[in-house]
């Protein structure tokens, strides 16, 4: 169990993002010893899980937590964003310019409309 990381810590901010994310600011509460400083250095910009409680956690804390879903890396985008620069991407590789995407975007959105409407019953 090498991979994990526990400090004491307070919880000391939570704020929505427009994306549905949260954001949480945790603050150490004393001294960290260096390993572990070196430890949130090699952490800092991952992808993991928090486990937070408001006492030292033991091994039998750990034994039998809900199975995580996968995360999928979003780049904290929303789909909608995300779909929109792929098809931007892909205007600019057609050769088309900055301009004339935004009728490129709703040729495109259409079709894709159009495909989802003509499955329905």
């Amino acid at each position: 169990m090498t991979d994990l990381l526990q400090v004491p810590a307070h919880f000391k901010k939570v704020e929505s993002k427009s994306t549905g994310a949260w954001r949480m600011l945790f603050e150490t509460i004393d001294y960290v010893e260096p390993e572990k400083i070196n430890k949130i250095l090699t952490l800092n910009n991952k992808d993991g899980f928090v486990l937070f409680a408001e006492r030292k956690l033991e091994v039998t804390d750990l034994v039998n937590l809900p199975k995580m879903p996968e995360v999928k890396k979003t780049d904290g985008k929303p789909p909608s964003q995300r779909l929109r620069a792929v098809m931007f991407k892909l205007h600019k590789q057609l050769g088309g310019k900055d301009a004339d995407f935004e009728g490129f975007y709703i040729t495109k959105m259409e079709a894709i409309i159009d495909h989802f409407k003509d499955k329905l019953e």
